[in-house]
């Protein structure tokens, strides 16, 4: 019953954090609209006629994603981890938020097929990834950590990274001409 409430409260502190996102493009964003469209099709056809040099790609990779990674993954073992997960979950939340409604204000329905493109497959890997290291650290002391959660976390995470660096170009190139 309570990792039943842990799951919900960790929902919950999504979900505002998605529906503070939403408010904040609606009510504050458009209020300062600086001109720049993000879904804009100017920005589009310079991503699409971008050629992705891997050697250089993995390096950028691997400071957006694994950085951010590892520095939950160190707060988890802190006692700041509550804390430090819940802030994930409301920031995750209040980011997805925040670019599904610009992508909609800016292309309707073919922005969000945008967003989903821009995140597929990777997320499949990252996701169960993040959600271990953040299931670990809003239900300590119930959950220890293990090797097998260690190896888990590092296999997903490196195969996130290696699909987002060869395969979601290929998927950006097919979804892109379609926006």
């Amino acid at each position: 019953m309570k990792i039943l409430h842990s799951k919900k409260q960790l929902a919950a502190l999504y979900m505002l954090g998605f529906f503070i996102g939403i408010a904040y493009v609606n009510f504050l964003v458009k209020r300062y609209d600086s001109g720049v469209e993000i879904f804009g099709d100017h920005v589009l056809s310079v991503y699409q006629d971008t050629k992705i040099i891997a050697e250089e790609f993995i390096f950028y990779l691997i400071r957006m994603r694994a950085v951010p990674f590892l520095l939950l993954l160190c707060l988890v073992f802190t006692k700041f981890r509550k804390l430090s997960t819940a802030l994930c979950a409301i920031w995750t939340g209040f980011s997805c938020g925040m670019l599904l409604s610009i992508a909609t204000i800016e292309k309707g329905m073919l922005g969000c097929i945008a967003c989903f493109g821009a995140v597929f497959p990777q997320i499949l890997c990252y996701l169960p990834a993040y959600f271990v290291v953040i299931w670990y650290g809003y239900t300590y002391p119930k959950t220890r950590w293990n090797i097998q959660k260690a190896l888990f976390v590092c296999l997903a995470m490196g195969i996130g990274i290696v699909l987002e660096l060869y395969v979601n170009p290929m998927i950006m190139k097919r979804v892109l001409p379609m926006i």
